[in-house]
């Protein structure tokens, strides 16, 4: 597991910013096998991860606890391989499959 921490680095440093501690909690909520190879990113106040290979949006730092489980339920159930997940709002997670992801020019469009 990897993380970002926004601190100087110094030994016994305080951490005292909401999304960093946000994202300790996240980690410390994840099962093991999640947990292992996770990488957590705090980006501006949003926190973001790549779990199990899976790009995840976390949001804010809220419920922290409650979305590392809402995570977990949404990679049992296998999304497929390329999809994001997204666990703001943790009773209602979702999957952005990766079709939904590529972006298309206006020369791509096919007119009727």
């Amino acid at each position: 597991m990897r993380t970002a921490i926004g601190t100087d680095g110094a030994p016994g440093a305080r951490i005292d910013d909401r999304s960093t501690l946000g994202a300790l909690e996240f980690v410390a909520a994840l099962r093991p096998d999640l947990r292992a190879g996770a990488v957590i990113e705090v980006v501006g106040a949003e926190i973001q991860a790549t779990v199990a290979g899976y790009p995840v949006r976390a949001g804010l730092a809220t419920d922290m606890a409650a979305k590392a489980r809402a995570l977990a339920a949404v990679i049992d159930q296998r999304p497929e391989e390329g999809s994001e997940i997204t666990v703001v709002s943790p009773e209602r997670p979702a999957v952005l499959p990766p079709s939904a992801t590529t972006t298309t020019t206006p020369e791509d469009k096919v007119e009727p």
